[in-house]
């Protein structure tokens, strides 16, 4: 099964979900969804999965990031109703700490959330 985790950004007081972003500054914004996509790929392939996985679940857990890229907290902000799928998210966000330092001092002032559901 594929799991697909989408990224948001929290600027500015709203969720700008990275993948579908619209800037006018194309050359940080392409920046920006480079270090998306391998933050993305960081945590998806140092998740493991539960072998008791429900076939569906939707959860979000929000992330911060300190000034060198090191997780800073990691915390679920809508659960996936099933304990041993949260806990495991949150072991392969912390397991990929420390992160690049992306190149917008505004994802390491709001944080980022992740969204976990089945692609």
């Amino acid at each position: 099964m594929k799991i697909l985790v989408t990224i948001f950004l929290l600027i500015a007081n709203a969720q700008v979900n990275v993948f579908g972003a619209e800037t006018s500054e194309k050359q940080k914004s392409d920046e920006l969804y480079k270090w998306v996509v391998f933050v993305h790929n960081r945590v998806n392939s140092a998740w493991i999965k539960p072998p008791s996985m429900p076939k569906t679940y939707d959860c979000n857990v929000k992330v911060k990031l300190n000034t060198s890229g090191a997780v800073e907290s990691a915390e679920i902000v809508k659960s996936c109703e099933n304990e041993l799928l949260d806990k495991s998210i949150l072991d392969a966000i912390w397991n990929v700490s420390p992160l690049p330092v992306p190149s917008d001092p505004a994802v390491l002032e709001k944080g980022i959330i992740f969204r976990f559901v089945p692609e």
